[in-house]
């Protein structure tokens, strides 16, 4: 019997609608290097977002339709919310803390900086303060949290747990363009992704990303004001350590909890691998043209951004 060679790679799709949001945020980086005048910029932003992640997420939908998405949607428990809020806390203290090592004096509290673009965060009115975080804070929040944890996890499943959270959180943190954002990015995305994970909510995910970008925007500069000073940079990385300690005894007693749920539950058991399955699997991921091109993209925006 002959061999059939036209096997289908079940993991074509989410690198191929990964490229074009990589080359848009790629040349908007370039494009909007310094921060444009208030409204003109969250106009741009606004549009740069829909953009980006609205062509390939309504391609998406185009292709698979939209029943996947209402295993996304399941009812929230108590253990979902207090595992929610203690993963938005511990992103919080992995962000002060890795841009406290990193930035030393080159912070400037003034600016936010979304896919390489600088935004100046100046909430001087309750008007001001309402457009700042629906345009900067909700809509990013809503559309990665679609794309990145719904579609792109939903596309990876077949690769089971670990690659399910994994491959979204690599190609997440490639909206960052540049190599020094890329551990923090996708660290937040693991995160993120275990969130979806074990609540089954996707929404969940986005309301603790919301917490997180309002705390990059306004709260993160006092811990770093604090961190530009060495006498007291070493006594805040211990506060944040003390705290991310205690936060995270809530966060993995959630997420025990959870994971047991999830395991007694035959509908909500995720898809294994064996061990005959499993080369079979990373080969299909791993050897994906539009993922190689994904990181090509990558390596591309971000040494430009080290040399210009």
């Amino acid at each position: 019997m002959q061999e059939n060679n036209q096997r289908r790679n079940p993991f074509l799709l989410a690198p191929t609608l990964m490229l074009p949001i990589l080359i848009i945020l790629g040349i908007a980086g370039f494009v909007v290097s310094e921060p444009l005048e208030k409204n003109i910029s969250y106009i741009v932003a606004l549009l740069l977002f829909f953009f980006a992640f609205g062509l390939p997420t309504f391609l998406f939908f185009r292709m698979r339709g939209g029943k996947w998405i209402s295993s996304y949607v399941e009812k929230l428990s108590v253990r979902s919310v207090i595992l929610c809020i203690s993963a938005s806390l511990l992103m919080m203290a992995h962000s002060a803390a890795y841009r406290s090592l990193t930035l030393g004096d080159f912070f400037d509290h003034r600016i936010y900086t979304v896919y390489g673009m600088p935004f100046l965060i100046d909430a001087d009115s309750i008007g001001s303060l309402v457009g700042t975080f629906f345009i900067l804070a909700f809509v990013p929040a809503l559309l990665e949290g679609i794309f990145f944890r719904g579609i792109l996890m939903y596309e990876y499943r077949y690769g089971g747990i670990l690659l399910s959270i994994f491959m979204p959180s690599v190609l997440y943190a490639m909206t960052g363009a540049e190599f020094s954002s890329f551990p923090l990015y996708f660290m937040n995305g693991v995160m993120l992704s275990v969130i979806v994970f074990l609540t089954g909510n996707l929404f969940c995910s986005v309301f603790a990303h919301i917490l997180y970008i309002l705390f990059s925007m306004f709260g993160e500069k006092y811990l770093l004001f604090l961190a530009a000073e060495t006498e007291t940079r070493a006594v805040m990385l211990f506060l944040l350590f003390g705290a991310w300690l205690t936060v995270a005894i809530f966060f993995f007693d959630a997420a025990e909890n959870l994971l047991r749920k999830r395991g007694e539950s035959e509908r909500k058991k995720p898809i294994g691998l064996t061990k005959r399955t499993r080369f079979v699997v990373f080969y299909d991921i791993f050897s994906t043209p539009m993922l190689w091109a994904d990181a090509i993209c990558f390596f591309a925006v971000s040494i430009l951004h080290l040399v210009l």
